[in-house]
């Protein structure tokens, strides 16, 4: 334990439970952990406000929103009627994509692997084969959940521009995990709290 808590540290048990309400900044995201091969393995929830921190030389899941009066602040702030139809949908977009979404990671870590090799062009084939794939059941659940999404503030034509903009730099980037930070001119269409939301909806989360 450390001799001093740091305020910001994430207090809550990890993996979170699929039911997990226990915080109310909470927004449910799926992780992909990956074998020492790059397979993928038994994906968890993770939030999407988590990151890494460091204290007295040793490392922590802190929350990138700040102590716990900052994640209530935040909460008021997206009104949290609002929150908890995100999380709803979050957590049926997460449970439906789990696959295609390793998919993904995975023909991204073959396509880092033949990089310089005779089977580049193939690897980054299979990884737009899977963007792709993964795409377009994406959109299609955006689609079917259009009303609701652009309900709290999140239209579906706008999420699915960022979205394939954060899938294109996955497949530019040269690490298999990252973050993505959407360009201003995409975030236009979202109002100025929904923006923060859609930031933060990108960064990459630590496993916790």
């Amino acid at each position: 334990m450390f001799e001093r808590e740091p305020p910001n540290r994430c207090p809550h048990p990890k993996p979170f439970p699929a039911d997990f309400a226990d915080c109310p900044a909470y927004q449910p995201v799926r992780f992909i952990p990956m074998d020492t091969q790059y397979q993928p393995l038994e994906p968890i929830w993770s939030c999407a406000h988590l990151d890494l921190d460091h204290a007295e030389g040793r490392p922590y899941t802190c929350c990138r929103l700040g102590t716990h009066s900052d994640r209530l602040a935040w909460a008021d702030r997206m009104q949290r009627h609002r929150l908890e139809v995100w999380r709803a949908m979050a957590r049926e977009f997460g449970e439906a994509l789990k696959d295609s979404l390793a998919e993904v990671y995975a023909a991204k870590a073959e396509q880092l692997e033949h990089a310089q090799g005779a089977g580049s062009r193939r690897a980054e084939r299979r990884l737009r084969e899977a963007v792709d794939r993964f795409l377009e059941q994406d959109f299609e659940m955006m689609d079917a959940r259009a009303a609701q999404l652009a309900a709290i503030g999140f239209p579906a034509d706008a999420m699915k521009v960022v979205t394939a903009h954060a899938m294109e730099s996955l497949v530019r980037r040269q690490t298999v995990f990252g973050g993505y930070e959407p360009p201003a001119e995409l975030l236009a269409p979202f109002s100025a709290e929904t923006r923060e939301f859609v930031r933060s909806l990108f960064a990459a989360p630590p496993p916790g």
